[in-house]
């Protein structure tokens, strides 16, 4: 499934009529993906696994994107370690070449 495959495959009915904002556009640009209004694009979006941000410089608006973490782990009841990783189908080598410039590394140091 193409990745406007996946946009179209969204109900829109239901999200806002709020245009898409500038810092999405730029990442929908990127991926080559028409959507309808920034609802739409939030759901496309968290449907291929990234977070869309923006933040000022100066003027402009310039995206963030956070690649959502689906991995995790922990101890079972038997004191066993567990480790998972749920891997986006979506979200792959070439969407994330695509995606490069604006991509947040984030830490998990507090």
């Amino acid at each position: 499934m193409t990745l406007q495959e996946v946009a179209n495959k969204l109900e829109t009915k239901y999200f806002s009529k709020t245009p898409v904002g500038k810092a999405q556009q730029v990442i929908l640009d990127a991926l080559n993906v028409e959507v309808a209004n920034f609802g739409h694009a939030n759901a496309f979006f968290n449907a291929i696994g990234i977070i869309v941000l923006s933040k000022r410089e100066g003027r402009r608006s310039i995206p963030v994107v956070i690649v959502e973490d689906n991995s995790g782990g922990g101890l079972n009841l038997d004191g066993e370690g567990e480790v998972w990783n749920n891997a986006n189908e979506y979200l792959t080598e070439d969407v994330l070449k695509k995606l490069k410039p604006w991509i947040k590394e984030i830490s998990n140091e507090w």
